[in-house]
């Protein structure tokens, strides 16, 4: 006979043999296969450290943004909506002093020095070719809007005919400075005089008292500005050695 505790222990067919501990499957306790890693990704999911450095430079304020490509992408939207060579005309015009390609290029906006130089050099050569009696010149590294020298005895009549006109306490006094202080840039008259001296030495440009002799060696090489040989015939100088000295104009 079979012992009832044997037959306790024996499985019947197609039985699944139970346990109090469970037995460890090998297959089941392996990991799980993981995807491969992505070079380009860090522990965190984030982008690895060349995408990093390149999100960093794309983030970084001016980071590889260059300015010419900038005016290069918006010039045909300008251009599609302005006469170029008269804005060229119309800046240079109302300019204080002989402007360069970058200044007028800032001042109209979306556009780039080169494309301005070629408009000035156009407006050159359309001043050329209708006989006009301006010409656009380039003078100490701008570009300026003068009279031909063919009109020249008009305009030294017309000066004649207004001589007679004194100037004022304000072209009297940038007129001093320039003389004193020669060569001088815009911005030390203006220091000294302490309001903007543009259009006074603009004024005194077109009376022929003084003139542009350079450009000073420092940041943007402003230009400089002195006294022409029109001044000393005015004021009955042989030189400037010849100008009244600090102490000789005091009044006691």
């Amino acid at each position: 006979m079979t012992d009832p505790a044997d037959e306790a222990s024996v499985p019947s067919e197609g039985e699944v043999p139970e346990a109090a501990d469970e037995v460890s499957d090998p297959a089941r306790d392996e990991p799980e296969d993981e995807a491969p890693e992505d070079p380009r990704e860090d522990a965190d999911g984030t982008a690895g450290d060349g995408d990093a450095k390149e999100v960093q430079k794309a983030g970084k304020p001016g980071a590889g943004i260059d300015l010419t490509k900038v005016a290069a992408v918006a010039e045909p939207e300008v251009l599609a909506t302005l006469n170029l060579r008269a804005a060229v005309e119309a800046v240079l015009f109302a300019a204080d002093e002989p402007a360069t390609p970058a200044q007028i290029a800032k001042a109209i906006g979306g556009v780039k020095p080169s494309t301005v130089k070629k408009a000035l050099e156009d407006l050159a050569a359309a001043y050329e070719s209708t006989g006009s009696g301006l010409a656009a010149e380039e003078l100490a590294g701008g570009w300026i809007i003068l009279t031909r020298e063919n009109y020249a005895d008009m305009i030294r009549r017309l000066r004649k005919s207004t001589e007679g006109r004194k100037l004022s306490p304000a072209a009297l006094e940038t007129l001093a400075v320039v003389a004193y202080k020669q060569p001088v840039q815009r911005q030390q008259v203006e220091d000294i005089r302490g309001v903007s001296s543009g259009p006074m030495l603009r004024s005194l440009m077109e009376r022929g008292l003084i003139k542009i002799v350079g450009r000073a060696e420092v940041l943007g090489r402003p230009l400089l500005y002195g006294t022409t040989r029109r001044f000393l015939d005015t004021f009955g100088l042989a030189s400037i050695k010849d100008l009244p000295k600090a102490r000789e104009l005091g009044t006691g």
